[in-house]
């Protein structure tokens, strides 16, 4: 006779899926629980791994059933010979997989999660266009993430543009130019809008600096400047260009007699300021003969990083130096990165491009192995962009996976994917709503549907060495009309940390506070916005004493506000590694209202003074961050929802605590209770009592010293904690091993005696002695975890 044993398991719809089904003879069951019952242990051992089994089986179930469902599509680009695994394209797939782990944790997507599927179109617009047509036909795509390109784009919408419009897939591409995809509702871009963002910019900015002769050089057979060069024209109040030059750059590559001859044109017609979109190299090419030929007129770069305003040639150019930032600001980082990192356990955080073996270029020449041998820095240009561009990406699916968290109808694919079109038209609207993503806020335009992301203005001053942001700034208001604001040249000189108060979350600072406003922002427009505040007092604990307000003096340097500042501020400690632990000590500044706006520029990092005191601290490292923040506010009476954005910056120190004193008060104790526990192992266990009577009161030691020495209020056990479970561990061990040691029936079987003796003597501590070295191993310095992405799959 046989039976079958099937498993249930209920889903939330309410089905059951039958799985695993076990046939077993009666008989040879009856036969096989007569022969298990004569032996406790066996039994116990069967009866565990046939629960194992089953359970096994019931979550397989669970996952078949609960497995991804809907996928997303991830576009990206690597360079066409192959050469190199891009550090960019690492740090995409990296992220990308770390916020749909995330998104699938949601309740709503429990039982049908979301994947990705990542494609490469090296560069090749034919390829690009297959790759889409391939995620288009997938039955299961609900968005598509990335494209980028001035060729590739284009030409995937000219061959694929009604697929990719009748399909009604949410298309969140990386396109810098809206009008490519103005057609096709669905379409959307991470990018800024060079009509609705750089342009209106670059115009405020000719126009309030009172050029009048504005020449123009950009790259030739390029729809993007094409556009640029269009749109320049139709700002208000604009002047006309004297000059307008293209030159045919390749892989970096140019005519030299063009570029010289198109500088001398720009010096014949008298220009007053060169507005530059070329690559890296023309830039320079262009900043070194332009000296060489006389011209010294302001120069406005609108492409590439600021890695041209770092370049000898700009060093010695004979006037000021300006180019559009999106992403890095000179000496300041991303606060909400920086943040991260330093509460880092196993994250990768370096992302360097890695040779690829195979690759044929190899053998043929075509591939050349890089010059710089030292290894990435985490806050080296390169690898935060390859951070930047990977966030981004994952900030698309984080939004996604929040939009489908209120999807109607998650199960209708077609109900699903115009469910999140429509969020993204509505609801994450510039001015309307935002999605706050890991290190950037995210919304788009009405008209355009691209990223509302306004470029900051550097200026490289005549004769520095240095870049830093311009005097004045642009901001987006809710009317969508750009606003001057300030730049505040401030820096801020620790004297000391002290009374920290971990359970309270808080500590006092005292500093020196200094800087340059142009008499436009003073003390009173600035909030300290972690300030302390005290309920009994009914405001926050700072006394700030003005030195000096930057008039004339033979003291002070003119022009320059100087205060100093004692006051109470909070924190957001992470206390899972106490006393071990690594905290971040931050002063955050912002504007006290919108009206009176404003943006820091700190001094370069050589020059910011290290020299500081914390009681029981020792600072490791320090910085200045950046973040943009906002208040979402909600029209009770006419039921609209709008945000109000403002900067912030923190002026940040990362100190490690001192552990002299916990081991001193704690682990040396410790590791003398061990001590005395495991040498009363050795007396003869004819005196049983007294082996026991030490070890328990080592315990009672140990509990006893946990109880009297502080400790603070974490939301987890601390290593504090886990070292005392340890030797509670360690001591109750010992204190069974000695029992089980002196049990008659164990002493009958002469192997099990020697194994407990084993365990006894050398056991016990190894595992005491590997806790030690755990321990030491903690005591280390900052971002003591942090690994490099090397692409081994």
């Amino acid at each position: 006779m046989t039976a079958a044993l099937r498993i249930k398991n209920s889903l939330s719809s309410g089905d059951y899926v039958t799985s695993n089904i076990v046939e077993c003879d009666f008989s040879r069951l009856r036969n096989l629980a007569l022969r298990l019952s004569r032996n406790p242990v066996s039994l116990l051992v069967f009866a565990l791994a046939f629960l194992s089994h089953l359970t096994s089986a019931v979550r397989a179930d669970e996952a078949e059933a609960a497995g991804p469902r809907h996928t997303i599509a991830v576009h990206m680009t690597s360079p066409a010979d192959g050469c190199y695994d891009p550090g960019v394209k690492k740090a995409i797939e990296h992220f990308v997989k770390l916020r749909v782990a995330e998104v699938n944790r949601y309740p709503e997507l429990v039982i049908r999660k979301l994947r990705v599927e990542f494609y490469n179109d090296r560069d090749d617009p034919k390829l690009a266009i297959e790759n889409v047509r391939k995620a288009l036909a997938d039955p299961t795509t609900i968005a598509m993430v990335g494209l980028s390109g001035s060729k590739r784009a284009p030409a995937v919408f000219e061959a694929l543009g009604s697929e990719i419009a009748n399909s009604k897939i949410p298309f969140i591409s990386d396109i810098g130019t809206s009008d490519t995809f103005a057609a096709y509702p669905n379409v959307f871009t991470m990018r800024p809008s060079q009509e609705e963002e750089r342009l209106p910019v670059m115009g405020r900015f000719i126009v309030d600096g009172k050029y009048q002769k504005p020449a123009f050089v950009g790259i030739a057979d390029n729809p993007g400047i094409d556009a640029l060069v269009a749109g320049l024209g139709k700002q208000f109040g604009m002047p006309t260009l004297v000059a307008t030059h293209r030159l045919a750059v390749k892989d970096n590559e140019f005519d030299a007699t063009l570029m010289k001859a198109l500088v001398d044109d720009i010096k014949a017609r008298e220009a007053d300021i060169a507005i530059v979109a070329l690559g890296a190299a023309p830039s320079t090419e262009f900043l070194k003969l332009a000296t060489a030929a006389g011209v010294t007129v302001p120069v406005l770069f609108v492409f590439g990083s600021d890695a041209i305003l770092k370049t000898p040639e700009a060093k010695v150019y004979g006037n000021d130096i300006y180019q559009l930032a999106w992403d890095t600001l000179p000496d300041v980082y991303n606060n909400r990165l920086r943040e991260r990192i330093a509460k880092a356990s196993e994250d990768i955080w370096i992302f360097e491009d890695t040779p690829v073996a195979g690759a044929s270029g190899w053998s043929s020449g075509v591939c050349k192995l890089k010059t710089e041998t030292a290894p990435q820095a985490v806050f080296s240009s390169a690898n935060l962009r390859a951070i930047g561009r990977g966030t981004q990406f994952a900030d698309m699916i984080g939004l996604i996976g929040e939009i489908a968290r209120s999807a109607p109808d998650i199960e209708n694919l077609s109900t699903f994917r115009a469910h999140i079109t429509e969020k993204l038209q509505t609801a994450y609207i510039a001015g309307r709503g935002t999605y706050r993503g890991e290190f950037d806020n995210w919304s788009f335009k009405a008209d355009s549907r691209s990223a509302a992301r306004t470029p900051a203005i550097l200026i490289h001053p005549r004769g520095t060495e240095f870049a830093q942001l311009a005097p004045t700034q642009y901001v987006r208001l809710r009317n969508d009309s750009l606003h001057a604001i300030q730049t505040i040249y401030m820096d801020i000189d620790l004297n000391r940390i002290f009374r920290v108060d971990d359970n309270e979350k808080s500590f006092f600072a005292e500093f020196y506070m200094s800087m340059r406003t142009g008499g436009a922002v003073g003390m009173d427009n600035i909030e300290f916005g972690n300030a302390f505040l005290d309920a009994e007092d009914g405001g926050a604990k700072l006394l700030v004493n003005s030195l000096h307000n930057g008039g004339p003096s033979s003291v002070y340097p003119e022009g320059v506000q100087i205060s100093k500042v004692v006051g109470k501020f909070m924190m957001s400690p992470n206390l899972s590694n106490y006393p071990f632990d690594t905290q971040l000590f931050s002063v955050q500044l912002q504007p006290k209202n919108g009206e009176n706006a404003f943006i820091i520029q700190p001094p370069r990092e050589v020059l910011r003074d290290r020299d500081s005191q914390s009681d029981g601290w020792v600072m490791i490292d320090q910085y200045v961050g950046f973040d943009e923040d906002y208040i979402p506010l909600t029209d009770a009476r006419n039921a609209e929802k709008s945000v109000v954005p403002f900067y912030k910056m923190n002026f940040s120190w990362v100190m490690k605590r001192e552990a002299t004193d916990y081991y001193l008060r704690v682990v040396i104790p410790l590791i003398f209770i061990l001590i005395v526990a495991y040498l009363s192992i050795f007396i003869p266990r004819e005196h049983f009592e007294a082996i026991v009577t030490i070890q328990v009161t080592a315990l009672l030691s140990a509990v006893a010293l946990y109880l009297s020495i502080p400790k603070v209020s974490a939301e987890a056990a601390t290593i504090s904690d886990r070292i005392f479970l340890f030797d509670y561990m360690a001591v109750s061990l010992m204190i069974a091993i000695s029992i089980v040691r002196v049990n008659e029936r164990v002493q009958t079987y002469p192997g099990l005696a020697r194994v407990l003796k084993l365990a006894h003597i050398v056991v016990v501590p190894l595992l005491c002695i590997g806790m030690a070295f755990y321990v030491m191993s903690l005591d280390t310095g900052y971002l003591p975890s942090v690994t490099v992405a090397t692409g081994v799959k």
